[in-house]
């Protein structure tokens, strides 16, 4: 099960994710991931990340030589994060991501950029100057917490709505709640074609008071409900939920509900769809049989050389409240 498909060993190589959307394929013919050199230390890679891009051919596979965005010197966007592709047809994509500006004593600003290309092969990005999206109410602006901790307002997942408009969910913090267990998944809607211009809405998930962090949500319609994953490390479960739920659980989780107002219950009872500290991130892409979804993550063995990159392909069963990890 985890044995990469895509080991770049000159490289760290985390985050994985396909394009959606209508204009993408059934298969993840394409896959956007960070990276960063190995001749960083493990911990700082997160300061010198990229986008890197893989296309899947008959021979496996095969990754692009330059990345597909790098950061900007005193930009908003120093670094690239999280990231989310969204194929409108096979000639108009747009990339999400999240970008990094230093701002000192250890804090990094993230906000949220948006990239088009009108190219097949999803290259040849063109991205716009100026952030789409920053942290703005009801989502915490602060740069540094009571806790002590910075900002989290990251990891954008687009997707298109009932309203057949475009939406994105994030990574974020609850402005009116205090730290540390105030984490969320954030959501905003595009109110100009441009998508320069977005309303924030109340978060699609509200984690306060459970969990103090929520990385790179995906957001999945099905059977009639929404399903919206993030990823938990299990060190930041509130204690007090670990013991409601019977532990605290690492790894892939899922909310669900009739709406996108109401994503409120948490599957299998107590949120995660299945724990594990070295499978990371897994992505549902291509057309359900049925209820069941491929899904892919990537390795989290960053101090073995050679590691990381893809998983193998898992399958995911979403019935209702119950999404259960079908093979290994």
């Amino acid at each position: 099960m985890f044995s990469g498909s895509l080991d770049l060993t000159d490289r760290y190589v985390w985050d994985v994710v396909f394009p959606s959307g209508p204009g993408a394929l059934a298969t993840p013919q394409h896959a956007f991931y960070l990276q960063a050199d190995r001749s960083v230390a493990p911990g700082e890679r997160h300061f010198y990340s990229s986008l890197g891009h893989a296309k899947r051919t008959y021979d496996g596979w095969v990754s692009d030589s330059a990345a597909a965005l790098s950061g900007r010197p005193s930009n908003f966007d120093q670094a690239i994060w999280g990231v989310g592709v969204l194929s409108l047809t096979l000639t108009n994509h747009l990339l999400f991501y999240t970008g990094l500006h230093y701002t000192g004593e250890y804090l990094w600003q993230q906000r949220i950029g948006l990239a088009r290309s009108t190219n097949a092969d999803l290259r040849d990005w063109q991205r716009l100057e100026a952030p789409i999206l920053q942290p703005a109410p009801p989502y915490r602006m602060a740069e540094k917490d009571e806790c002590g901790f910075g900002p989290i307002f990251r990891d954008p997942a687009p997707f298109i709505g009932d309203d057949g408009r475009l939406h994105v969910a994030f990574a974020a913090r609850l402005a009116d709640v205090p730290a540390p267990h105030n984490a969320c998944i954030g959501h905003a809607v595009a109110i100009n074609d441009e998508l320069t211009d977005w309303a924030m809405l109340p978060p699609l998930v509200d984690g306060s008071d459970r969990y103090s962090e929520m990385e790179v949500p995906q957001v999945i319609r099905h059977g009639g409900l929404w399903y919206v994953f993030f990823t938990v490390h299990a060190m930041h479960y509130n204690l007090g939920w670990a013991e409601k739920v019977g532990d605290a659980r690492p790894g892939l989780h899922c909310y669900v509900g009739p709406t996108l107002n109401d994503c409120r219950v948490p599957v299998n009872n107590h949120g995660n769809v299945w724990p594990s500290t070295v499978l990371r991130g897994p992505r549902l892409f291509g057309n359900p049989s049925g209820n069941r979804f491929k899904a892919q993550g990537w390795v989290d063995s960053m101090d073995i050389p050679g590691a990381g990159g893809l998983s193998a392909v898992i399958m995911l069963d979403l019935n209702g409240d119950n999404v259960i990890m079908i093979r290994a």
